[in-house]
C-alpha cells in the first residue's frame, strides 16, 4: 500500500461520504433525522468528514489507537446528548462499505481493521484518555483554586492567585504548567461531559490567556543565551494556550523567541523559518487528525532546508498523548509541556552561532 496515495485518496472521498453514510443511516432509522434535528443532521455531516480524518492518523501512526481513542471521545460526546453508542457504530460500518467500494483492496482492508477495532472499543474506554495520561491522579489546592475561578468567569481572583504565586517566588513557567494547564485540561473533561457549556469553556480560555499576559509582564528573563526558537499551530489547531506556554518559558530563559500562534498554514512557517533562521521550531497538534498536516510540514522542512533545517520538536495534547509518534513522523523530540520543552533544548544541541 503507498501511504501518501491511500491518505489522498481518503480525503478525496470525504465530501462524497459525508452525503452518501447519512443518508443511509436516516433510510435504516426513519426517525433518527426527527429526532437529532437540523443541527443534528449537519454535525452527522461534519462527523464522517473526522471519521476519515482519524482514519488517516491511524494510518500514519501505524495503529489503531488514534481512530479508537477518538471512537471513545466521540462516544462520550454523543451519549451525553442521548445518542446511542450502537448509532455511532453503525456510521462506522457504513463509512467502511463505502470506503470498501471505493478504495483499493488492500486499502479497504487496512481501514476495516481499524474501524473494526474502532467500533469493538466504544463504551469500553475513559474518556479523554490522553488527557487522563498527562493529568494528575488530583488537582492540587493552587491548580482546583484556580479552577473554580474559571468556572465562576472570575478573572480578577483567577490573575490574583497567580500573580500573588509569583510575588512567592514562583516562576511563570511553573505557574503555567503546574497550575493553570490541569486547570484547563479539567476544564475540557467537564465539557466533554456535557457538565459546563461551550460559553463556558470559551470564557475559561479568555481568562486564561489574560491571566498570562498579565503574569508574562511580572516575569523574570534570564540573559539571552544567543539560541533562536520559532513556534507555531500546525494547520487546524486553534488551541493558543499549550504553545503560548512553551514561547513564554523559552523567552523567559533566554531565546529569542517568535509565536506564529494557531491555524498556521505550512507555506508561512517555512517561510518563517527562512526569514529568522531559527535553531529550534517547536510544532504543536492537539488532534490525531493533524497528523498528516504535520507529517506533511516536516518533509517540507527537511525538503526546503536539509541539513541545515532547525531543530524540530513537537508537542500539545495528540503528540503527548500516543508515545513514539513524534519520531514516527520524523521529528527530534517531542515534550509533554513548557518546562520539559525547555529543559530537552537545552541540553540537546548548541546554537549554530556557536
Amino acid at each position: 500500500m503507498n501511504l501518501s496515495a491511500t491518505l489522498e485518496r481518503l480525503c478525496s472521498l470525504s465530501t462524497e461520504a459525508a452525503e452518501v453514510v447519512p443518508a443511509t443511516l436516516y433510510r435504516k432509522h426513519p426517525g433518527l433525522r426527527e429526532a437529532i434535528g437540523p443541527r443534528g443532521v449537519a454535525a452527522c455531516r461534519t462527523d464522517i468528514g473526522y471519521h476519515i480524518e482519524y482514519l488517516c492518523a491511524a494510518l500514519l501512526a501505524g495503529h489503531s489507537t488514534p481512530f479508537v481513542e477518538y471512537a471513545n471521545w466521540l462516544s462520550l460526546v454523543l451519549r451525553s446528548r442521548q445518542i446511542r453508542d450502537d448509532v455511532l457504530g453503525e456510521s462506522f460500518s457504513l463509512l467502511a462499505d463505502f470506503l470498501a467500494v471505493n478504495l483499493q483492496t488492500d486499502e479497504a482492508e487496512a481501514v476495516a481493521k481499524i474501524m473494526a477495532d474502532g467500533r469493538a472499543s466504544l463504551g469500553s474506554h475513559p474518556a479523554l484518555p490522553g488527557i487522563s495520561r498527562l493529568m494528575p491522579e488530583t488537582l492540587s489546592s493552587d491548580a482546583k483554586s484556580y479552577l473554580d475561578s474559571l468556572l465562576a468567569d472570575d478573572r480578577k481572583t483567577a490573575a490574583s492567585s497567580i500573580i500573588e504565586r509569583q510575588r512567592e517566588g514562583s516562576s511563570l513557567v511553573t505557574l503555567e504548567t503546574r497550575v493553570i494547564q490541569p486547570a484547563m485540561y479539567e476544564v475540557g473533561n467537564l465539557w466533554q461531559k456535557n457538565l459546563i457549556s461551550v460559553a463556558q469553556e470559551h470564557l475559561a480560555t479568555a481568562i486564561s490567556q489574560a491571566v498570562m499576559a498579565e503574569a508574562f509582564s511580572q516575569a523574570e528573563f534570564a540573559e539571552p543565551n544567543g539560541r533562536r526558537a520559532l513556534f507555531a499551530n500546525i494547520e487546524a489547531n486553534h488551541h493558543a494556550l499549550g504553545l503560548r506556554m512553551v514561547a513564554d518559558a523559552f523567552e523567559t530563559s533566554g531565546w529569542e523567541t517568535r509565536c506564529l500562534g494557531t491555524n498556521v498554514p505550512s507555506a508561512t512557517i517555512i517561510s518563517q523559518i527562512d526569514a529568522m533562521k531559527p535553531d529550534l521550531i517547536g510544532i504543536s497538534a492537539s488532534l490525531p487528525s493533524q497528523f498528516v498536516a504535520l507529517s506533511k510540514l516536516i518533509e517540507m522542512v527537511t525538503a526546503e532546508f536539509g541539513q541545515q533545517r532547525p531543530f524540530i520538536m513537537l508537542g500539545g495534547l495528540a503528540i503527548n498523548s500516543m508515545p513514539g509518534i513524534a519520531e514516527h513522523l520524523r521529528a527530534d523530540i517531542s515534550a509533554a509541556d513548557a518546562e520539559a520543552a525547555c529543559r530537552i533544548a537545552a541540553e540537546f544541541r548548541p546554537s549554530k552561532n556557536d
